[in-house]
């Protein structure tokens, strides 16, 4: 519960992604509250992990006001391969485009995340974006 009371606003603790991390073994690992200053290119994966000490939810928001974020697909699964969501992609409340996903922590241990291009782009396409997630306790006020 001390995690969740001192969570972290996003922009209040940003870290850079580290390269390479194109497969899913070279997955960059992101604390609670972390905000991800990233780029995806024409033909690059973009993998993050987490850990999740309970049961509880994460809510993911990855944004970007690049011509092709609307192509860019989210991949959130757990390590045991039990749960596998795809990110919603939307407009967000600040007119930014964006990609979210709510996703129910049912047990304790570490999810990936990855992004990635579902439709061809132009190969000189660069994308910066933001990537932030906040995992909230069970029974935790909100």
């Amino acid at each position: 519960m001390q995690q969740y009371k001192e969570r972290k606003k996003p922009f209040e603790k940003v870290v850079l992604e580290k390269e390479p991390n194109d497969l899913f073994e070279m997955s960059q690992f992101i604390e609670n509250g972390d905000s991800v200053i990233g780029e995806l290119g024409a033909t690059d994966l973009d993998n993050y992990y987490v850990f999740c000490g309970s049961v509880g939810v994460l809510q993911i928001y990855c944004y970007s006001s690049a011509e092709h974020f609307d192509k860019v697909a989210l991949l959130a699964e757990d390590m045991n391969g039990k749960i596998e969501m795809l990110g919603e992609y939307a407009q967000m409340d600040n007119d930014e485009t964006g990609i979210y996903l709510l996703m129910p922590i049912l047990e304790p241990g570490y999810y990936h995340f990855m992004l990635g291009l579902e439709e061809v782009v132009p190969k000189d396409t660069n994308m910066d974006y933001v990537f932030y997630y906040q995992f909230t306790p069970e029974g935790a006020e909100r």
